[in-house]
């Protein structure tokens, strides 16, 4: 069994998080998909949980070429 590590799992490319008619919702469909298809070739996920899903982030803070936003939840109950 070989290990692949992820890195920001929740970001805005993998479509966790969204807003409908302004109501927030989660969907894990992306990362499960990926998830299913590592160990379907007998690879373990090792993940890191990082960064917050723009639609949630306090301020527009980032990192990498990417654009990473590294700045908290802007509120605690959305983000929960």
């Amino acid at each position: 069994l070989k290990f692949v590590r992820f890195h920001g799992i929740l970001d805005d490319d993998m479509s966790t998080y969204s807003t409908v008619n302004g109501v927030g919702q989660t969907s894990f469909f992306n990362v499960d998909s990926v998830y299913d298809f590592l160990l379907s070739i007998n690879m373990k996920p090792y993940v890191e949980v990082s960064f917050m899903p723009e639609l949630l982030a306090s301020g527009t803070e980032t990192v990498f070429h990417y654009n990473a936003n590294i700045t908290p939840p802007a509120n605690a109950t959305a983000w929960a």
